[in-house]
């Protein structure tokens, strides 16, 4: 009997897991520019992670040399256990915010490390995490995920704490996905230095494939795996042994077992997305349709016409049949520069109000090693926000709003019934609306017929209560700025503060090229990392700053801003006319002085 029930509740944890993983599935965005296609030569990528709710604090922290002791154990968000090898490199990185218990990914109260999604360590180490892609229910079925297998939200923690270059975790990597199993979900992810970036689908539990990404490569993943017929005979694959064999077990297999070629997505993967729900399989699909038109200049992509093969799958093999280089028949329209990937970010839905972190990597092989790695990077939605420039290798510490931990935002309704779709889908539970706290607290009313991927019946609103500090973050100051925008600003108001962002991201560029030059010639690196730290941290103080004034000069009419950031008080023009009326009343001396002998 008791066999019996340890044997039920494994089943129900793992079903419980299974269908929190369905109702609170983040739609992630991840691109890759090779430098064939770049402005400046540099390979690039970028990664959006989209939320269920928009209102989630993101922390953006420095991790110090030595946290992580040799020997200690790690235990991670879903229990995965690891002992680091060595006393923990410096990295930066972005994380969920698990300072207030209960954790908001476990749910647990254990002191664990928070989830985090991407960073850069000290030796120029990046890692790029949570891009969610899962392997067919039928491979599922034959390579079930692990309950305490290694997540997600563990690796960007033990790679960069552990690793010192791309290869290296790379085999890190795989040595853990089929060693451990992978938990809950399978993810596509780029592990990258300046000299090598490499992509990896790690689909199935104990299954991981993966390859150097080149300069004549671009391909968009948004949630599905982009690998299609490919030759494991490629010996610039480094994969897991088997392939076929699983593919062939679970009576999905596609391809040429004599000549070791798989279509991959068709025979690993959920390519489909049949595992959820058709809100999931609209949103995947918009996206991918919305990306392929803009890197293509064209209007024929929707999302009924991507979900087949099209030419953003990746392959190895030639028309001629021979092994080749991964390439797709994606041919880009435009040079790739920073603007345009931030236009490119700010399509809808790729920039929507469920933005909750975006990255972007330019690496450089030829630099030095500070100089490598450059990191932009926005909490919130893109669709107006500035994407804020460093050498990552060369911070040592964030901005204070950064790292701010607080509770999570509330949300309440006059009529529960009306939100209840809201409420199922994103498993935020949505409160009776109490006047009281509208008096005390600042907030916003986020509109049905206005909400992003959702549909609803009628127009009644969903107050979102903010935690009290919440100006006192960044991320949350980025939200509630960008959700008033998206949910109840008027025209002028969004062009005015598009205004203001516009020609800060200009500043910021023309600072850190500026910053760059002095950088080069200065030799000391500790010097290095206090300039490079503190304009860091300055650009994203004035980056908050703006998003508080503007958001209450729109809410409650305070003074708006100069379009310097100075908030009213211009210190170039304050020392002018301080000037100018220290002439003035030189000459007016002079003349009393004057008149007076005469």
């Amino acid at each position: 009997m008791k066999k019996r029930l340890r044997v039920i509740f494994a089943l129900v944890i793992i079903i419980l897991i299974f269908f929190n993983i369905c109702d609170t599935a983040f739609a992630c965005t991840l691109v890759y520019f090779g430098g064939a296609y770049t402005d400046d030569g540099a390979n690039l990528f970028l990664r959006v992670e989209d939320g269920d709710t928009n209102d989630e604090n993101k922390l953006y922290i420095v991790s110090p040399a030595g946290q992580h002791k040799a020997g200690e154990e790690y235990l991670g968000c879903y229990g995965f256990k690891w002992n680091f090898t060595h006393d923990s490199y410096r990295y930066i990185s972005r994380r969920d915010d698990n300072v207030i218990e209960p954790c908001p990914n476990c749910g647990s109260t254990h002191s664990h490390q928070p989830y985090e999604q991407a960073g850069t360590n000290e030796y120029g180490l990046t890692v790029s995490f949570t891009e969610s892609v899962d392997a067919n229910s039928k491979i599922s079925k034959i390579d079930p995920y692990i309950v305490d297998g290694v997540s997600e939200a563990d690796l960007t923690t033990i790679l960069l704490s552990e690793c010192s270059n791309a290869s290296e975790s790379l085999k890190l990597l795989k040595r853990l996905v089929e060693t451990e199993g992978i938990n809950t979900e399978g993810f596509a992810i780029v592990l990258c230095d300046q000299n090598e970036q490499w992509y990896v689908e790690a689909l199935a539990s104990h299954y991981f494939l993966a390859f150097q990404l080149s300069e004549n490569l671009a391909f968009v993943n948004v949630n599905v795996s982009i690998i299609g017929l490919i030759d494991l005979d490629d010996e610039n694959i480094i994969c897991t042994d088997g392939l076929i064999e699983l593919a062939k077990k679970a009576g999905t297999f596609i391809g040429d077992e004599d000549e070791n070629i798989i279509d991959y997505r068709r025979s690993i993967s959920d390519y489909r997305v049949d595992l959820f729900n058709d809100d999931w399989k609209w949103n995947v699909f918009t996206r991918n349709a919305a990306s392929l038109n803009k890197l293509l200049n064209t209007n024929e992509f929707n999302a009924d016409n991507v979900i087949e093969d099209n030419d953003y799958v990746i392959t190895n093999i030639s028309e001629d049949g021979n092994i080749v280089p991964f390439y797709n028949k994606l041919k880009l329209k435009d040079t790739i520069t920073l603007d345009y990937v931030i236009e490119f970010l700010r399509i809808y839905p790729i920039g929507s109000p469920q933005n909750i972190e975006t990255h972007i990597y330019r690496f450089y092989p030829d630099e030095a090693p500070d100089f490598g790695t450059v990191e932009y990077s926005s909490f919130s939605s893109n669709q107006c926000n500035v994407f804020i420039p460093g050498y990552p290798i060369l911070i040592t510490d964030t901005w204070d709003g950064c790292k701010v931990g607080l509770p999570p935002t509330l949300y309440e309704a006059k009529d529960l019934d009306k939100w209840g779709h809201f409420g199922e889908a994103s498993g935020v539970k949505v409160e009776p609306l109490k006047k009281d706290i509208l008096d005390t607290n600042e907030y916003y009313i986020m509109l049905e017929d206005n909400a992003a991927d959702t549909e609803f019946i009628d127009n009644a609103g969903l107050y979102h209560i903010f935690p009290e500090g919440w100006d006192k973050s960044y991320s949350y100051a980025l939200n509630a700025f960008n959700n008033y925008l998206y949910y109840q600003a008027s025209d002028e108001e969004r062009k005015l503060a598009t205004g203001y962002y516009n020609d800060m991201q200009q500043d910021f560029n023309t600072r850190f090229e500026e910053l760059s030059a002095e950088l080069k010639e200065e030799t000391d690196h500790s010097k290095r990392q206090e300039m490079m730290t503190g304009e860091h941290t300055s650009m994203y103080r004035e980056s908050q700053e703006t998003a508080l004034a503007l958001f209450r000069h729109f809410k409650y009419g305070e003074e708006l801003p100069d379009s310097s950031g100075n908030y009213g008080f211009d210190l170039k023009y304050a020392v002018i006319v301080l000037c100018g009326a220290i002439v003035l009343s030189g000459i007016i001396y002079f003349y009393i002085k004057r008149d007076n002998r005469s």
